[in-house]
């Protein structure tokens, strides 16, 4: 359903960069099982999350209802309440999403009535440290 949407709304030769495997697009990383990172006498690692590196990532759209669905999923449950780059970030491990795409981010954070507490409890604090007998 979203590759044939994909596929109606790009053109022929944007979908070079994008290989099909079972009626999905894909979109291919530098970052994959032929070019994966090593680390050698080191007593570090070098990337925290490089096991969430994928080769092939699907491609979706930023108007897509897989989009929303799995970025609400993030907002709620593995990042709650997180901001745009930390949500970017983690949508990006997952999916290759075509076209702009943080406004629909934007969104769902400022939809969300838990994050609007948040945002007040700390504009709150900040404020508390800030002394107003000088008015």
């Amino acid at each position: 359903m979203e590759t044939t949407a994909i596929k109606k709304s790009v053109l022929k030769k944007d979908l070079r960069e994008f290989s099909e495997n079972n009626a999905i697009l894909y979109h291919i990383r530098r970052l994959g099982d032929n070019n994966s990172v090593k680390v050698k006498d080191m007593d570090f690692e070098l990337c925290l999350d490089n096991a969430d590196f994928q080769a092939l990532l699907p491609v979706v759209r930023s108007n897509s209802q897989l989009l929303l669905a799995y970025l609400s999923h993030i907002h709620l449950h593995f990042k709650p309440h997180a901001g745009i780059e930390i949500t970017r970030r983690e949508l990006l491990k997952k999916m290759h999403i075509m076209g702009r795409y943080r406004h629909v981010i934007k969104r769902v954070r400022n939809n969300c009535a838990q994050y609007t507490m948040v945002i007040k409890k700390t504009v709150d604090l900040e404020m508390a440290k800030h002394h107003f007998s000088k008015q």
